[in-house]
């Protein structure tokens, strides 16, 4: 398991439980990576290992391995939502990294070193007043040694705080769901969460996805 992805394999694990599973594999895909994991008897799989390149002829030795591991994440970098633009992404853009650039700096600033101004996941607080306040948002935030504080923004306008409130009911829903000991209870959570996403384009397609996910049995 990579840490980013762990919360994955574990909700992986306790939905295999719930459905009587043994043996599931977990696949998280974001906008950069792809991973796996083997979950067997409620265990998610783990590796001390990272493969960067694969299919590459690596050589013996530390400093290969990181040449490697640069070049993949240059890559990444580069081709960052390559499908949302016309031509290459900006070089000052590329050069400030992706998400282990962000990790860095909050984890100097929370340490103690200079304060950093990162987009982070934060409790809403009365960051936008007309979500609830233990909402978790993403929103610029002033980070040091005490903690996020999150940054005023411009107020939503009406379609964005229609979305936000509906996908964010959705991920209150489903989670709900995966923690319900009913499985009716469960099914019914689901299936108002997936009907009222936004990108599931149908009842019917809402009935098979919560079906799968928690079928009643």
């Amino acid at each position: 398991m990579c840490p980013p992805r762990a919360a994955g394999a574990r909700a992986a694990a306790h939905i295999a439980a719930r459905i009587g599973e043994e043996r599931v594999i977990a696949f998280d895909m974001g906008g950069t990576t792809a991973k796996m994991c083997l979950v067997e008897r409620g265990v998610p799989h783990r590796k001390h290992e990272f493969e960067a390149g694969p299919g590459a002829e690596v050589p013996p030795g530390r400093r290969a391995a990181a040449r490697l591991w640069r070049e993949a994440n240059e890559e990444r970098n580069r081709s960052y939502l390559a499908e949302l633009r016309a031509g290459e992404r900006d070089e000052a853009d590329v050069a400030a990294g992706g998400y282990e650039s962000v990790s860095l700096a909050l984890a100097v600033a929370l340490a103690g070193g200079p304060a950093a101004r990162l987009i982070l996941n934060v409790p809403n607080g009365d960051t936008i007043p007309s979500l609830p306040p233990d909402l978790v948002i993403e929103a610029p935030c002033r980070v040091d040694a005490a903690g996020a504080v999150p940054l005023p923004v411009p107020a939503p306008s009406g379609h964005e705080l229609g979305l936000m409130s509906a996908v964010r009911g959705c991920e209150r829903d489903i989670a709900a769901a995966a923690l319900s000991r009913d499985p009716a209870e469960a099914s019914r959570l689901a299936l108002r969460a997936f009907a009222s996403h936004p990108l599931v384009g149908s009842l019917g397609a809402a009935r098979v996805l919560a079906g799968s996910a928690f079928p009643v049995r």
